[in-house]
């Protein structure tokens, strides 16, 4: 896909307009959205960083930028459901978390109709530059030309009619590329805070954000330490920016005033095999990285799914236990968002325990359309869908 189409595309999605926050029941449903957008990388982005076996050896600095993706978007998460409190809401991370993988983005970003969960890999480092591309992205983000036959169900892509395709390396997922209504996260994120701001110069600070945010049922201190309540205008536009800042950079930025790297510009870094560095122009980073090849990384069944596992085999048993460890998580996120801070930095406690039980699944074997693969976490809510289903998609 040329740069030329996808300003062509730009400009009719700008000729039509994005949806405006006009009142608060839109500003609240805007940032529940915002939840289920940031909550919906954790999972995606863990799954190929679990596949990296030797991630405190040789790999460990690849594994140390995606570990700290993930931690930012656990931040991002946090601030969605800060600002939603703040503004009379109420933060449901259980509706956020219950779709399965792969699995829908909140209504309204259509350039990835579904994220699936994969290995590491390069369909992997390209799914998160895609996911965080900015309104501009560098003109080499997209490699190679796409046949529109192609038909990849089980990324949850089939071909349609006047929609532009684009591959996640040269044998990943087929993802259709659709910039309406909104090109980017940051742009959906700049217009929740047109809106913020749009709705307290109507009705002033205190209607917008009543009982001073309500501060009591907020998750203050990330991690410990780091401040995000919300109380007023101020303090959630500030955080929304460092949102736009810590995804896809102020202004296409490649490093934030904390001289970090954005995570759009990390993935296009892993996407190349080499990092960004300092002195690096945009689009073209220099950093020396160790990166696995194929046969030094885990490769799991596509789109892992509990059906496709058979009852009483140890990949079902497995899963199964990661699984429940996992809705423990959501429960703790849920609770410690809504009143009960503390369960936060305990469910962030939970995810070690995730690991391990990840790298137990890892050890069985699955055999789906007549080949044989590693099994993988599914990070499905039980009850599951029927094991049944397995014998229409099992080999």
């Amino acid at each position: 896909m040329t740069q030329s189409l996808v300003r062509q595309d730009i400009e009719e999605r700008d000729a039509a307009g994005v949806p405006e926050i006009k009142t608060m029941a839109e500003l609240r449903s805007a940032l529940q959205a915002a939840m289920t957008l940031e909550y919906t990388t954790i999972p995606a982005y863990l799954s190929g960083l679990w596949t990296i076996p030797d991630r405190k050896g040789k790999y460990q600095g690849l594994a140390n930028i995606l570990q700290q993706i993930v931690i930012c978007e656990m931040r991002h998460l946090s601030i969605a459901a800060n600002v939603l409190i703040a503004v009379g809401g109420f933060a449901d991370v259980r509706s956020a978390a219950a779709p399965t993988y792969p699995r829908l983005l909140p209504a309204g970003f259509e350039q990835l109709k579904k994220i699936p969960l994969l290995n590491y890999g390069e369909a992997y480092a390209k799914l998160g530059v895609f996911i965080e591309q900015p309104e501009n992205p560098c003109e080499d983000w997209i490699r190679g030309d796409v046949n529109t036959s192609e038909v990849n169900v089980a990324a949850g892509a089939a071909p349609t009619e006047g929609v532009t395709y684009v591959r996640l390396g040269k044998n990943g997922p087929l993802m259709p590329f659709v910039l309406a209504p909104y090109p980017s996260i940051g742009a959906f994120y700049t217009e929740v805070k047109k809106g913020i701001t749009a709705l307290v110069a109507q009705y002033g600070n205190d209607y917008v954000f009543p009982n001073k945010g309500s501060l009591g049922n907020q998750y203050l201190y990330f991690g410990g330490q780091d401040y995000i309540g919300v109380s007023d205008e101020n303090s959630a536009l500030a955080l929304l920016s460092d949102v736009i800042d810590e995804g896809e950079g102020d202004d296409g930025k490649m490093w934030d005033e904390n001289g970090d790297i954005s995570h759009y510009f990390a993935f296009l870094g892993l996407s190349d095999h080499k990092k960004f560095v300092e002195g690096d122009v945009e689009c073209n980073p220099t950093g020396h990285l160790d990166i696995p090849t194929d046969s030094e990384v885990t490769q799991i069944v596509p789109d892992p799914r509990m059906y496709l596992y058979e009852l009483g085999t140890p990949a079902y048993e497995r899963a199964d236990e990661f699984n429940t460890l996992y809705a423990a998580l959501v429960d703790n996120l849920h609770i410690g968002f809504n009143g009960c801070p503390g369960q936060v930095d305990y469910a962030i406690g939970q995810m070690n325990l995730l690991e391990a039980r990840a790298a137990e699944i890892y050890k069985c074997t699955v055999r789906v359309g007549g080949k044989e693969y590693r099994a993988a976490p599914t990070f499905e809510l039980p009850p599951y869908v029927s094991p049944l289903l397995a014998d229409a998609v099992r080999g």
